[in-house]
């Protein structure tokens, strides 16, 4: 117990989703023994399935959507070096902050001075 609440604590529950997907028989076997002794958050976000029907719609209700999904398991997503994705997502937040920054730099308003100037 100690040990969990230790582990729980330097590591915080980070896992979104698990998709098993297309899992074979002794895998399955093995979970079945292995499933009781998981933390149940973590166990509820662990999903097996088989069965393209079955899998792509329920990641679909979950917000992945096909052009997410590798080609393999019934998506249209190409497979890309990690280094390509990274790159991409870089320059797509760039992107969006100059677009932020030049809005909110064409929405910025110069305040009048309170006091006329030379008065003081």
């Amino acid at each position: 117990m100690v040990l969990t609440s230790a582990r729980r604590c330097r590591y915080p529950d980070s896992l979104w989703q698990l998709w098993l997907v297309n899992t074979p028989m002794v895998f399955r076997v093995v979970w079945s023994f292995i499933a009781p002794m998981i933390d149940p958050v973590v166990k509820a976000k662990v999903r097996m399935m088989n069965g393209k029907d079955q899998y792509l719609r329920e990641m679909e209700k979950c917000g992945l959507m096909p052009e997410n999904v590798p080609v393999e398991l019934g998506g249209t997503c190409e497979q890309r070096e990690l280094i390509t994705v990274l790159e991409q997502i870089v320059a797509e937040n760039k992107e969006k902050a100059a677009a932020a920054a030049s809005a909110a730099a064409a929405a910025e308003v110069t305040p009048e001075p309170l006091v006329p100037a030379g008065t003081l």
